[in-house]
């Protein structure tokens, strides 16, 4: 029996989510792990929930282990993303199961042989222009050169695929369709499968318990006791550490860091002068061509200080979020076959690791949106063990 992964952010664990750990368990699954975002998340925000928390949410809804996916990669676009994700992945599954827009996985394994040549390559290089962003003709060329449409969950299965080519990860790749509403939609409707954007939207519009019949129950109670206990992240604490980070610095002050040149930084320390907070100032910097998720990935990175080399590196190790009898037993054959470290304690992690650092940092900021949290309370946490 295979042990099938996952890699996921649980932002927060709705019932889609379910249903793709409850289909890698009807397809055999000896273990399922999933390699789940830390205190960061893909579109460049900090998650709603602490990553411990969200772990154990997740191993009650059926994970067997569940291991962070390291910053910056976590926050990283799709690319990055996924060669983080995969990198860890490649070390204890030998199935990687997603969901996806098109649940058709040749179609995906065509795209990602397409796109990974360097023909491709070139191509791309020398049509991308000031007026078009990178993902938007990634996304064009795909549907050029493959003839059929691929979207945001299709375009990170891709991305995993090619991943894997590249470093020869002897993985198999299994898609189910996605259910329920598109990953960008942030409106509720009659469909069990909202997407996480809507239910965070639910949350910020403080109607929590309209939330109930679209997590799973063995999660909705997790949630509930931290949202009643005031542990879920407060966004509005935030907003004076990115303003005054801002207002302190000039565009220069970001030299190197990835994203932030062609004048962004500039605006962004420019309109933080004017805005009182991160959603104004975000508002105020976007446009056609700097997009939302673009945007948060660069203001993230300015405030931890990532550069390109800190993302085209691969994680070196990964903190242990949550394990059952079974996942624990997974680890142990990790450890006798010298595979990828998994760190149980945080402070034992190796802090001449510039993925720790990053992490620390983020960490820190990430500490002040929870009331009473200090900025080592990261490194006393402990992983959740049934």
């Amino acid at each position: 029996m295979p042990d099938i992964g996952i890699i996921c952010e649980m932002n927060p664990i709705h019932n889609g989510h379910k249903y793709i750990i409850d289909h890698a368990k009807s397809i055999g699954a000896n273990r399922v792990v999933c390699i789940m975002s830390g205190n960061t998340v893909q579109r460049g925000e900090f998650a709603v929930a602490d990553k411990y928390l969200r772990a154990e949410a997740l191993l009650k809804c059926g994970a067997d282990l569940v291991v962070e996916l390291p910053f910056p990669w976590c926050s990283g676009s799709a690319e990055y993303f996924a060669n983080g994700g995969i990198e860890i992945a490649k070390n204890f599954c030998e199935i990687l199961l997603f969901g996806s827009e098109c649940g058709n996985i040749e179609v995906l394994k065509k795209a990602a042989t397409v796109s990974n040549t360097e023909l491709f390559r070139k191509e791309f290089r020398e049509r991308l222009t000031e007026g078009i962003q990178a993902a938007q003709l990634y996304h064009e060329m795909i549907k050029e050169k493959c003839e059929v449409e691929l979207f945001s969950n299709d375009l990170l299965g891709v991305e995993y695929i090619r991943a894997a080519q590249s470093v020869d990860a002897d993985i198999e790749f299994k898609t189910i369709a996605r259910q329920g509403a598109a990953y960008n939609a942030d409106n509720v409707t009659e469909d069990i499968f909202p997407s996480a954007k809507a239910i965070r939207k639910l949350w910020d519009n403080g109607e929590f318990e309209a939330s109930a019949s679209f997590i799973p129950s063995e999660a909705f109670g997790i949630y509930k006791k931290a949202y009643c206990n005031g542990e879920l992240t407060d966004y509005s604490r935030l907003d004076p550490v990115w303003i005054s980070f801002f207002r302190l610095h000039n565009g220069s002050f970001f030299e190197g860091i990835t994203g932030a040149d062609g004048g962004i930084a500039n605006r962004i320390c420019s309109m933080a002068r004017t805005s009182n907070t991160y959603s104004e100032l975000l508002e105020s910097v976007k446009t056609k061509r700097y997009i939302d998720g673009h945007l948060r990935r660069v203001m993230l990175y300015c405030l931890a200080g990532v550069m390109d080399d800190d993302l085209r590196m691969l994680p070196k190790e990964a903190l242990l979020l949550a394990a059952n009898e079974k996942g624990r037993a997974l680890l142990c054959e990790n450890r006798k076959n010298n595979g990828f470290r998994i760190v149980t304690k945080p402070a034992d992690l190796d802090f001449s690791l510039r993925q720790n650092i990053l992490s620390d940092r983020i960490n820190a900021v990430f500490s002040l949106s929870h009331n009473g949290a200090n900025a080592e309370s990261y490194l006393k946490k402990k992983p959740y063990i049934i």
